[in-house]
């Protein structure tokens, strides 16, 4: 594989260089930090979110509709 072949991991890496860059050029330095925040919050609320969901659907596994 060369290095100039784009890979999943490459365009991801460029995409974090690129991004780097531009939060280091920008004249806040919280800006990154907010960013970063951000996305850890999303994400937990996501992983929160199919917690709950995967509860229900154990819920209605061990507990048919029929019962109810």
């Amino acid at each position: 594989m060369t290095k100039n072949q784009l890979s999943k991991y490459n365009v991801f890496h460029l995409i974090y260089n690129s991004w780097v860059e531009n939060i280091l050029e920008d004249d806040s330095p919280l800006l990154g930090v907010h960013a970063l925040r951000n996305f850890i919050r999303g994400n937990s609320t996501f992983i929160s979110s199919l917690f709950i969901l995967l509860g229900i659907l154990v819920g209605f596994y061990h507990y048919p509709l029929s019962v109810f």
